[in-house]
């Protein structure tokens, strides 16, 4: 299977794969430029809300990701509704969100809304050969970590450290792909944590031929999308 794993960045995703079981890199400017530079990828694994809430569907299983995860659970937040992913500006978002959630929504939330509306119109046309999933770093590192929350933020240097150290212990060929992207990319390009984060997804993609994932009851949003996290 050809497989990728993707991270919203700066630039717009960071990307790790593997064709034909060669490893390839890169950071794109959207995901129709991924597909359109790999055509044989058969299964994403991407950092990024999959499955709305709007008027007549809730996202639930946010939730109950962060039963997994002890005090790194803050890292997984609930994803703005649809239709405030397709506001036009936070002001109004805000306003749509407290309307079909009953609730605001964070600066943080809003700030990747851009990215979910992406994804979410791209899933629509999307070609029949590709599989998408939503995957969450935190819970991957955890399955990578022998099912073990990490100590650190990946914002510090110890989380860094931390997450560098289980992702090479993984797979040491992936540390010249991380110096490679950190020399190709400048930092307001890419991050040192996004990087990561796309090798953790990588991992998972790579090691689980039959994905674990997490769903509840609210499966299937309003537009027929899966609502599921892969951790594993």
């Amino acid at each position: 299977m050809n497989i990728l794993g993707l991270d919203a960045c700066k630039l717009g995703w960071c990307g790790i794969g593997s064709i034909n079981n060669r490893l390839f890199w890169g950071c794109f400017s959207g995901l129709e430029e991924v597909v359109n530079q790999y055509p044989m990828i058969n299964r994403i694994l991407i950092d990024i809300p999959i499955g709305l809430s709007s008027k007549n569907f809730k996202r639930t299983v946010d939730a109950k990701a962060r039963t997994l995860l002890g005090h790194r659970k803050s890292s997984i937040f609930s994803p703005p509704c649809r239709e405030a992913c397709y506001a036009e500006n936070y002001k109004e978002a805000l306003a749509l969100n407290k309307k079909i959630e009953g609730k605001g929504i964070s600066v943080q939330a809003y700030n990747i809304s851009s990215k979910i509306k992406e994804t979410d119109l791209w899933i629509n046309q999307k070609s029949s050969n590709i599989q998408i999933f939503e995957a969450h770093p935190e819970l991957c590192f955890k399955t990578l970590n022998n099912n073990k929350d990490l100590d650190f933020s990946k914002h510090s240097k110890e989380g860094i450290d931390q997450r560098k150290n289980i992702i090479f212990g993984h797979d040491e060929a992936l540390k010249s792909v991380f110096e490679n992207l950190m020399s190709d990319f400048k930092r307001n390009q890419v991050k040192r944590d996004d990087i990561l984060d796309a090798m953790a997804l990588y991992l998972i993609n790579k090691n689980s031929e039959e994905l674990k994932i997490i769903s509840d009851d609210n499966s299937i949003d309003e537009t027929g999308k899966k609502v599921g996290i892969v951790c594993g």
